[in-house]
């Protein structure tokens, strides 16, 4: 009884290999296999698309969690070395340094604020306070003050602290903000490309692929490489438009990692910063006794008041204060950011050309035979065990070139072409020190695509020790070194301390309606 039901499985397994496997019929299989075979293909894809989405999402949880805790660091070491200089001066006006603490935070986690406004903010806070502490023989009122503000351009009273600093912290602070957000939207697309499904054609030539060597006594042959990556690229090769674009991005990342290591390099600017106010404090004490006459001209002689701080407690506050910054520089930064970004562009740089080397990539999995090499000339190539032959194949199989050909642009791949642009557009702004952000929330849980807006991401990090020591995958990504367009223009970039002026400037695209695109791909099996 057995033997009798093994083999009519055998004869009804032999009717539907030739039902598939001979060339020129074009009965279908059944409905069944066709989906089993289309599930593994898209369970592959899913694997190797998933291995591409943690890596992006991993390195920007990363790089998200090592710059909040270098603010926090930085809060914390600003709020100690002013107790220490300061004392009671300082705890008296905490608030004043808190605020701009908070929104630099701010603008980091939600946008929404311009930082060149807000620093000068906080320069006008600090001048009017300073000049009341510096003349604490004197009451001031609020006009009185309005005026001592208004001329707080004219005084300087700081030096160029206030200049410096601004820019230094606003060109950081963006591209830091919009590279971290790049790293989790490139998750999100890949999240929204993970939805679409494979055709059931495609089902079927994945089971010409992986089946038919049971017709031909060879159960455990595998297809030739070149074999699987016709088949496989016609079955992805809605994927292929997002090339380009991908490739754009990834290059606009790598650029702004270039600024990231050097002159944006937010550690930098942040670290130092309670030195960076401390000097500008300095300067104003150092001048105080000039720029309060000036004032007192421009403004009138203000009234007689009470004494509320004697000269010696900021004098020694003074001489405190200028022991604490020189000793200060002489800390040698951590690695830690240098290796975090040379580990993220070690990453990024090997997703070039990811889409057209999809097929590779599936191609190279164990179920369909994994190393290529072992896959060249004792393989099945479709009609028998031999070294395969496109032109011949192609010949053979007359239903290829219609069964996948112009499938024209999906609309969610549409959608992610459109969302690409503007993403390396706002990387390409900041790597010029340009504003770009949107008044976007960072949160990787909430980040969602939209056809004309950025989605955007970010959240807390996960994963401590080296950078170098992590889950993400490294064999699924193709590396290479050629470089495809970007938008460049002939002029130069914006003058800074630390910049080159010889390179080109990089502009973003001016239209972000995506082109059609046709696909004409054929199946060669």
């Amino acid at each position: 009884m057995t033997r009798n039901r093994t083999l009519v499985s055998f004869i009804l397994f032999a009717l539907l290999c030739v039902d598939i496997c001979v060339c020129g019929v074009h009965a279908l299989p059944s409905r069944a296999a066709t989906h089993g075979n289309k599930g593994d293909l898209e369970s592959i894809l899913k694997e190797t698309l998933n291995n591409l989405l943690k890596t992006l999402e991993l390195k920007a949880e990363k790089f998200d969690e090592f710059f909040k805790e270098l603010l926090k660091t930085s809060k914390r070491d600003f709020h100690q070395m002013f107790i220490q200089t300061y004392g009671l001066l300082y705890e008296q006006n905490a608030l004043l340094f808190t605020d701009m603490f908070a929104e630099l935070e701010h603008y980091y986690n939600h946008g929404g604020i311009d930082l060149s406004a807000s620093l000068n903010r906080f320069f006008h806070r600090l001048y009017r306070k300073m000049f009341q502490v510096l003349n604490t023989q004197y009451s001031f009122d609020e006009k009185y003050l309005q005026c001592v503000g208004e001329h707080m351009d004219a005084m300087k009273p700081f030096g160029d602290v206030p200049k410096k600093l601004t820019i230094e912290v606003k060109r950081s602070f963006v591209a830091t903000r919009t590279f971290v957000q790049s790293l989790f939207q490139g998750k999100e697309i890949i999240k929204n490309v993970m939805e679409l499904s494979l055709t059931n054609d495609c089902g079927e030539a994945v089971m010409r692929l992986t089946q038919c060597t049971h017709c031909n006594e060879s159960p455990n042959m595998k297809p030739c490489f070149d074999y699987c990556q016709n088949t496989t690229s016609s079955c992805l090769s809605r994927y292929s438009p997002l090339n380009k674009e991908w490739n754009n991005y990834v290059d606009a990342i790598l650029l702004l990692i270039t600024r990231l290591e050097t002159s944006f390099n937010i550690e930098s600017v942040v670290d130092p910063i309670d030195i960076r106010i401390s000097e500008a404090i300095m300067n104003f004490q150092e001048n105080g006794n000039a720029v309060s006459q000036k004032l007192f001209e421009a403004c009138g002689k203000p009234r007689i008041g009470e004494r509320a701080i004697n000269d010696a407690l900021l004098i020694r506050n003074k001489r405190a204060r200028q022991n604490t910054v020189e000793e200060k520089p002489g800390a040698v930064l951590g690695k830690k950011f240098d290796r975090l970004l040379e580990d993220i562009q070690r990453k990024i740089k090997k997703t070039k050309d990811f889409w057209t080397k999809l097929p590779e990539s599936v191609c190279s999995h164990p179920h369909f035979g994994g190393d290529p090499k072992q896959r060249l000339s004792n393989c099945w190539n479709g009609s028998d065990v031999s070294p395969y032959n496109s032109s011949k194949s192609a010949a053979v199989s007359p239903r290829s070139e219609t069964r996948f050909a112009k499938q024209g642009t999906n609309f969610v791949i549409t959608q992610q072409l459109v969302t690409l642009r503007v993403i390396t557009s706002r990387l390409n702004y900041a790597f010029n020190g340009l504003e770009v952000e949107k008044h976007e929330p960072i949160s990787h849980h909430d980040a969602k695509s939209d056809d004309n807006e950025e989605f955007s991401g970010s959240g807390s990090g996960s994963g401590d020790g080296d950078e170098d020591e992590d889950n993400s995958p490294e064999d699924v990504f193709v590396v290479n070194s050629g470089r495809h367009d970007i938008y460049f223009s002939s002029s130069t970039n914006p003058s800074s301390d630390n910049q080159p002026t010889s390179r080109p400037k990089i502009m973003p695209p001016h239209n972000y309606v995506p082109k059609s695109i046709q696909d004409e791909s054929v199946c060669l099996v």
